[in-house]
């Protein structure tokens, strides 16, 4: 796999994001065998903390802090659009694999960059669908 992640490995993901999205996605990766969920930053503190205080994990004050951490190897995006190509370029910049919902930018200009940046460091961008 990309960025020297083994298939044995267990994934740490840090998910950014406060609302129904995050809080499903953050089910789902606490219940997946594969994946560890280690910390959870968003603009609702409240929520936040409710929800890391449910799956037992790191409360952060702001995403530029997640995606710095040491102990992250993927970061989940389930915030605003407007937000998405920002928070996915700064992950891929801390070497980070990304996950966003849909859309992954904006414009083209910020989805190709995106692209580039995933190529350039060996990472993986994956866009989620949700219904």
């Amino acid at each position: 796999m990309p960025g020297g992640f083994s298939l044995n490995a267990t994934l740490r993901v840090g998910l950014i994001g406060s609302g129904g999205m995050a809080a499903a996605r953050a089910e789902r990766f606490a219940a997946h065998p594969a994946c560890t969920l280690v910390a959870l930053a968003g603009r609702n503190a409240a929520t936040v903390h409710a929800l890391a205080s449910r799956w037992g994990v790191a409360a952060l004050a702001g995403w530029r802090e997640l995606v710095g951490r040491t102990d992250v190897d993927a970061v989940c995006i389930a915030t605003h659009p407007d937000t998405h190509a920002a928070m996915a370029q700064a992950a891929l910049a801390h070497g980070k694999h990304v996950f966003v919902e849909t859309p992954l930018a904006l414009d083209l200009a910020d989805a190709d960059a995106i692209v580039a940046a995933a190529q350039s460091r060996g990472r993986v961008v994956r866009v989620g669908l949700t219904s």
